[in-house]
């Protein structure tokens, strides 16, 4: 897993928003200008990972005043992203790393996701700014938690 102080990794993912989907998205474009909070989950539609994505999106508006934007990635297609985002009113993006470019770049690939999926993120949490990873958090357990609560505290030291 790539550690804090060193740079993030570029991976090429496609973009979905509510007015976008499916456009090829550099991550390193991501980096520029103020902080990015890089949320990698297993599936959309699980359990967890729709619980912790619609957390993290309640909490959008508190990160925004460190100037921190909010993106998350999964291995599912675009097509899956746009469902969940729709059904789910989410307000950050979510990218689609079909191709596990950048759960291989960022170290978070699990092999074993639940003893039934190959190669899909491990729940994991990532603070770059500058291109610098500054914090990071990520579990081999697909039913943890991320430590939220904790972002905010990150991002006022930063």
């Amino acid at each position: 897993m790539i550690s804090e102080g060193e740079s993030a990794p570029n991976a090429v993912v496609k973009f979905t928003s509510k007015s976008e989907s499916g456009e090829s998205f550099n991550l390193e474009d991501a980096y520029e200008g103020g902080t990015t909070i890089l949320y990698f989950y297993p599936a959309s539609f699980s359990e967890v990972c729709t619980d912790t994505n619609c957390e993290l999106n309640e909490s959008t508006a508190k990160f925004s005043k460190f100037d921190a934007n909010v993106m998350a990635i999964s291995t599912d297609l675009h097509f899956t992203h746009e469902q969940f985002i729709r059904v789910y009113d989410i307000d950050f993006p979510i990218l689609s790393d079909y191709n596990r470019e950048a759960i291989n770049a960022f170290g978070v690939v699990d092999d074993n996701y639940l003893d039934y999926y190959n190669s899909v993120a491990k729940r994991s949490v990532f603070v770059i700014k500058g291109g610098i990873v500054k914090w990071s958090w990520s579990s081999d357990d697909p039913y943890e938690y991320p430590p939220f609560d904790k972002l905010e505290e990150v991002l006022a030291e930063l």
